[in-house]
């Protein structure tokens, strides 16, 4: 109901801003004399001081509009005259835009104003079109005469001037050369803020796209009544000047889709292709076919291509209003825009106040309001580049703070190294010299002849491990020395190891291996990686039993070594198995390093590590060894 509401209200707000526009257009600008009040002589250019010989004898028509000029078989020169009475003595003006392709204009029997050059020939004609003001003092009766002529387009334009005191047709025509001046300025303005803004964004479509709209409605603006750009050019080819005014309304029309699609909505391929291709055929249209041919179809093709266009706009502005509670700011402004245009277009078609004001305030208001939703994306884009520099400042002292971190722990590893390095020799040596004084003593005890050597072995392993942490965090060395191992060996010194530790829960460790079973790897890790999977599972298992077990796998065409470590004890749930080799993740009080360390131990000798349930009681830690198996 809420977003229902606010559809209402956006809907109510545009047609408001539209009625308060009408009406505000719709101020005094004098008579407007329409060519359907004229009376008008066919294939006739009269003098005015001919017009009364000619009246009676020559026929006449009254009342004409646009379509009656549409009959294929017309005539290609005229002459039309209009009498008003007006206040003797008094100064009058008259405004004009576009009376037709050129014509002369007489007041009382002077001509006042003129554009281009009127002749009965294509050879002594000149085409010219464009606003024109000329003032005249009046009299009680006044004949107004208009000789005209045709050469260049298969039909005639109405034609109409607006006719009052000077002040008010001097006033209305500063205020349409104002006018046509400021949006000049405005779009071109809009257009060049627009395309430096792609520049500097380096690829941002859409500002591209805008700029080029803008630049296409200032050019259509320029060479459209009152045509601003004769200013600059006053003997502007007349050709050329319609063939760029009809060109770059298309051109502003199929930006400003591209534009749409770009923010708001994504056309499929195939419109795309169909939108170019009528591009490319309304060009050719207009600026390969003579100004004869084209103009006899020129309002049906623009009308189907500005229909075509609208279709679009029409398809966009719907899928946006689907989603209009989700749309960002920006793209609600541009919405807006396409609202303005719509409306603006059926208020022109319905002839409702003045459609040629109405479209050009649709027109800049359309401009601002699509600036300002540029701008406010720009200003969010620019607020996330700032928010970056802020992420990447932030992450430059983060990396600052880890180097700080990472120096420290070498420190700490060099320190370490140093201070346990000397104990463990020491404890190594005199493990060693107990051993030799045992040995000469003749001692029968040979369990505590290898434990000693034990003890040596440990006390220099530990050694080594400390040595080898100096070059990184234990367990995380890249690169480690490999030889050929005994599984066997390897088991026995796991279980030598192991065994007080399992006693204390009055648990064994058994084995299951071959004498030639062999591994490539370091010994070393092999060891810890064994250690800690044996004493975590003593750790569970409650008088019972722990294999070691290794046997052949033939799943693949070559042959790998499967190392397990079995239990009988408590075992571990599913959801605990998903997360077992997780750094610190633990259940029984531990760090949570252990089984995380068995993990990257196997991962450095290219295999794999996995736990599972047994079918009984407990559970069983799969190693696979790939392509490091040896026979």
């Amino acid at each position: 109901m809420k977003k229902q509401l606010l559809r209402i209200i956006f809907f109510i707000g545009i047609i408001t801003l539209f009625l308060i526009l009408n009406i505000l257009l719709q101020t005094d600008n004098g008579t407007f004399l329409h060519e359907s009040e004229f009376t008008t002589f066919e294939n006739k250019l009269l003098k005015p001081e001919d017009i009364e010989n000619e009246i009676g004898l020559t026929e006449t028509v009254t009342g004409v509009t646009h379509s009656y000029w549409d009959e294929s078989d017309y005539s290609r020169v005229r002459t039309s005259y209009y009498d008003i009475e007006l206040e003797d003595g008094k100064v009058y003006g008259i405004y004009g835009e576009n009376l037709t392709y050129a014509f002369d204009l007489y007041i009382n029997g002077e001509l006042i104003a003129s554009k281009g050059k009127v002749g009965d020939s294509e050879k002594t004609s000149f085409p010219q079109t464009g606003s024109f003001t000329a003032y005249f003092t009046a009299k009680a009766v006044n004949r107004i005469v208009v000789r005209r002529c045709n050469f260049v387009h298969s039909k005639w334009n109405n034609f109409g001037i607006y006719l009052g005191p000077m002040n008010v047709i001097s006033r209305y025509a500063d205020i349409r050369k104002i006018e046509s001046i400021i949006l000049v300025v405005i779009i071109l303005t809009m257009s060049l803020v627009n395309l430096g803004i792609f520049v500097g964004l380096n690829g941002q479509k859409r500002f591209l796209f805008f700029s080029f709209v803008c630049l296409s409605f200032m050019i259509n603006l320029l060479f459209a009544d009152p045509k601003p750009i004769m200013i600059l050019i006053p003997e502007l080819n007349w050709f050329v000047g319609h063939k760029i005014e009809s060109c770059s309304l298309i051109t502003a029309a199929f930006f400003f889709i591209l534009f749409l699609e770009e923010c708001l909505e994504k056309f499929g391929k195939i419109i795309r292709i169909i939108t170019f291709a009528i591009l490319g055929l309304a060009f050719a249209y207009y600026m390969v076919l003579p100004s004869m041919i084209y103009s006899r179809y020129s309002v049906p093709v623009m009308d189907t291509i500005l229909g075509y266009a609208f279709i679009l706009y029409l398809i966009i502005f719907v899928r946006a209003m689907k989603h209009f509670a989700n749309l960002k700011i920006e793209q609600k402004y541009y919405l807006v825009s396409v609202v303005l245009l719509l409306i603006s277009a059926v208020l022109g078609v319905l002839k409702a106040g003045p459609a040629t004001d109405i479209m050009k305030a649709a027109l800049v208001f359309s401009d601002i309001i699509l600036l300002l939703g540029l701008a406010s994306e720009y200003k969010r884009t620019s607020e996330s580049l700032e928010q970056a520099v802020r992420n990447e400042d932030l992450l430059r002292k983060m990396n600052e703070d880890k180097e700080r971190t990472l120096n420290l722990q070498k420190n700490f590893l060099t320190i370490m190294n140093h201070e346990m390095r000397t104990p463990l020799t020491v404890i190594a040596g005199y493990a060693d010299k107990l051993k030799i004084k045992t040995s000469s003593e003749n001692c029968t005890d040979e369990d505590a002849i290898k434990s000693l050597s034990f003890i040596k072995e440990e006390a220099l392993r530990l050694g080594r491990i400390v040595e080898q942490s100096e070059g990184g965090i234990l367990g995380e060395n890249e690169r480690v020395e490999k030889t050929v191992i005994s599984v066997k060996a390897l088991y026995e010194d796991v279980a030598r190891f192991c065994t007080p530790i399992c006693e204390k829960r009055h648990s064994t460790i058994e084995m299951n291996c071959t004498e030639n079973t062999n591994i490539y790897g370091n010994r070393d890790e092999m060891l810890q990686l064994f250690y800690n999977l044996v004493i975590n599972a003593s750790r569970h298992t409650e008088k019972g039993f722990i294999l070691l077990k290794a046997e052949e796998s033939s799943d693949s065409e070559r042959k790998h070594i499967i190392l397990t470590v079995s239990d009988n004890g408590e075992g571990m749930d599913d959801e605990d198995i998903k997360h077992a080799f997780e750094k610190g993740f633990t259940k029984d009080g531990g760090k949570g390093l252990g089984l995380a360390l068995c993990k990257d131990i196997v991962a450095r000798h290219n295999g794999s590590i996995r736990i599972e349930k047994n079918a009984g009681k407990g559970i069983s830690v799969y190693i696979l060894l790939p392509d490091i198996c040896l026979k």
